[in-house]
């Protein structure tokens, strides 16, 4: 009951900053970037994990390099 999305990320774009009605973990696959949420912005890279809450608010950035990002969003948006 859960939806996986890649995030590719080229240096210089982002993911404007919305909500989802699920939570939502990130987690770093390749580069650096800054990931915010209702706390504000962090560093993250490869490795790092991050969960938001249902309807926190979140962005991701990449820095100067790809940023690549798993996000696992549970339960699937939709579903029920």
């Amino acid at each position: 009951d859960a939806r996986l999305v890649t995030f590719r990320i080229e240096p210089g774009q982002e993911v404007a900053a919305h909500t989802s009605p699920s939570t939502v973990f990130l987690v770093g696959v390749e580069g650096r970037g800054t990931v915010s949420g209702a706390e504000g912005p962090g560093e993250f890279g490869v490795g790092d994990v991050v969960a938001y809450e249902p309807n926190e608010i979140h962005a991701m950035k990449a820095g100067s390099e790809r940023f690549v990002v798993l996000a696992v969003i549970t339960p699937r948006p939709g579903s029920r």
